[in-house]
């Protein structure tokens, strides 16, 4: 495993995670109040602010690492190591409360849905848990990067044709994002985690009561809330919250965007550091953050990305 500098490791990278600062800390703080309403821009921000700290001459070695067997390119902000340290040592682990949502992106071309699926809720467990340290992750919940609530399931209208495919149908033939098969396999893991005691409660993101009604009858372990963006649906359907009040699950809303990070951006941020060829695409995005219950301040705010990239052609 090497320790290098950004640019001339990154020719050899073909996966890319980045490990954002503390947000209420890095230069991006400033901007949110103003310009970064969006978390589209909050997180293509937070990403190029890591870039631009992990490469300073004051940096460490530890903020650019490139497995060579891997070919991983780990980017940690300093900001965000200092951060992960403090957490670790925190006196009361049970004062901070970590939640934390995970945007995953659609599957490459002949994936196996339930080994990626396994790997991409362990790989974003796993750097999530280098980045806050070992307190507790009280609420974590998994939303599908594109995918929206479904405007037209009004009040009354009980016959939807919901987007979601039942499991025999393939995201491939269809074009569907996500089908079923995926949201199941996806579930299945965290409802491991949840049963090890690792994750508190568990969250959906944008489920209307069809989807909640067939995804409810595949799995264990019900979702603790559905986070719904109301820009997308206006007004919050009756049918949805009548079937979540019924089923004990909690409707909150949310100003994420359906699509967090667009690849137009990240792959001229990634250009930055290789060539005009260079390519990324993402495939998960964790976006977390660390309370102070005790005191009710938001102590750490960050994100973690995941992406495929390679450095085109020299």
């Amino acid at each position: 495993m090497a320790t290098l500098c950004l640019t001339t490791t990154a020719k050899d990278a073909r996966t890319l995670i980045v490990q954002s600062g503390n947000l209420m800390h890095t230069n991006v703080t400033g901007l949110l109040n103003s310009a970064l309403k969006r978390s589209q821009e909050e997180v293509l921000n937070a990403v190029s602010d890591t870039f631009a700290a992990a490469t300073a001459s004051s940096a460490s070695a530890e903020t650019v690492v490139l497995d060579d067997q891997t070919g991983t390119l780990t980017i940690r902000h300093p900001g965000g190591v200092e951060a992960a340290a403090s957490h670790a040592k925190a006196d009361d682990l049970d004062d901070l409360e970590v939640t934390a949502k995970l945007f995953l992106w659609p599957l490459p071309d002949g994936a196996d849905v339930t080994t990626v699926a396994t790997q991409q809720v362990d790989e974003a467990l796993r750097q999530l848990r280098e980045r806050v340290g070992p307190a507790r992750i009280d609420n974590f919940t998994v939303a599908f990067a594109g995918f929206k609530l479904d405007d037209d399931e009004q009040d009354d209208d009980d016959d939807d044709v919901d987007s979601v495919l039942q499991p025999e149908q393939s995201t491939a033939a269809t074009k569907a994002w996500p089908d079923m098969e995926y949201l199941v396999a996806v579930w299945r893991v965290l409802e491991q985690r949840h049963a090890a005691g690792e994750l508190q409660s568990l969250g959906v993101c944008e489920f209307t009561k069809e989807r909640l009604a067939t995804f409810l009858t595949q799995i264990k372990v019900a979702p603790a809330t559905n986070q719904v963006n109301l820009a997308d649906c206006c007004i919050m359907p009756r049918t949805l919250i009548d079937y979540c009040r019924k089923n004990d699950i909690k409707l909150v809303t949310h100003s994420d965007a359906c699509q967090p990070l667009a690849p137009e951006p990240l792959t001229q941020l990634w250009r930055g550091q290789t060539t005009k060829d260079g390519n990324a695409a993402a495939r998960w995005v964790v976006k977390f953050s660390v309370m102070l219950e005790s005191r009710g301040i938001l102590h750490d705010k960050g994100y973690i990305l995941r992406a495929d990239v390679d450095a085109g052609c020299a």
